[in-house]
């Protein structure tokens, strides 16, 4: 399980879903529940992370770049648009470590 960040928040004390390094962090195609993607976060700051691609065993993609995104937060959950922002894009979220 991804360990969770206590932050303040002003009406109490809230739960925030952050991407963690070195975990790798899968979802699938709306249009394709059979096909998942995974990706590696390799770096990250407060509104940036880095990731990669990889395959199922955890092995990287070959000819993969490294990309940079900005985290969005969405119910107290960090995600990304690791392929851009288009009709139906797939959206890494921090709560779905593979």
């Amino acid at each position: 399980m991804i360990k969770q960040q206590q932050i303040n928040n002003v009406q109490g004390v809230s739960i925030m879903t952050k991407f963690q390094l070195n975990i790798t962090y899968k979802n699938n195609f709306i249009c394709n529940s059979d096909s998942w993607f995974y990706f590696k976060v390799l770096k990250r700051t407060e509104k940036s992370v880095w990731i990669q691609q990889m395959n199922a065993d955890g092995t990287i993609r070959s000819c993969e770049k490294l990309l940079r995104k900005k985290i969005d937060i969405y119910n107290d959950i960090e995600n990304c648009k690791p392929m851009g922002s288009y009709s139906m894009n797939p959206i890494l979220s921090a709560d779905r470590a593979a």
